[in-house]
């Protein structure tokens, strides 16, 4: 009994030496591994703060380009804004145009009507024998008027069709603009 009273006391105490060392090399393999656990999260870390760096100068780049499209944007609408007032303009100035061209044209039929009435006199006067004299000094001084009423009549035509001509300009750079204005806005 004593023997086996010697068993039991050395038993608890021969497990215990012997667990000792298997515990210990069971925490250092544990430590290896949290060891080789944090090296590996620490190299994800780093690729996904690379990644993130990556991320963010891309969303600045986009930034930049939205800041800059922004720009262009506003100076696109500042550009058909003032092809606007050029239209405007320009309409008005055809309406200008016309208003005198009219006027000169019926200042024109005014003078064709008393070259007209000159002659018609002048002829009367002369079938009975008497001198016509303010015939012949009106009528060619209402015969150059006339001429230059044409000339002043065509220079307001050209006018008029330079002046179409500029308006229909401005509407296709207007209508440029417009389209470049829809394709920027689609990007935004």
């Amino acid at each position: 009994m004593k023997g086996m009273h010697l068993i039991h006391i050395m038993l608890p105490v021969l497990v215990l030496v012997t667990w000792q060392p298997v515990r210990a090399a069971s925490v250092r393999d544990q430590l290896v591994q949290v060891r080789n656990e944090l090296a590996s999260k620490r190299k994800s870390l780093k690729h996904v703060s690379q990644q993130e760096m990556a991320i963010l100068k891309k969303v600045k780049a986009s930034e930049d380009g939205m800041r800059q499209q922004r720009q262009r944007l506003q100076v696109t609408e500042k550009q058909i804004q003032k092809y606007r007032e050029d239209i405007v303009q320009k309409q008005k100035q055809v309406a200008e145009t016309r208003a005198a061209k009219s006027q000169r044209e019926g200042l024109k039929a005014d003078r064709v009507v008393e070259v007209f009435k000159q002659t018609v006199t002048a002829d009367e006067l002369t079938d009975f024998s008497m001198p016509a004299v303010g015939a012949s000094i009106i009528i060619p001084y209402l015969a150059s008027a006339i001429e230059d009423d044409n000339k002043i009549i065509a220079g307001h035509a050209g006018k008029i069709a330079s002046l179409a001509h500029q308006k229909a300009s401005i509407l296709a750079d207007k209508k440029q603009q417009e389209t470049l204005k829809a394709a920027a806005c689609v990007f935004r």
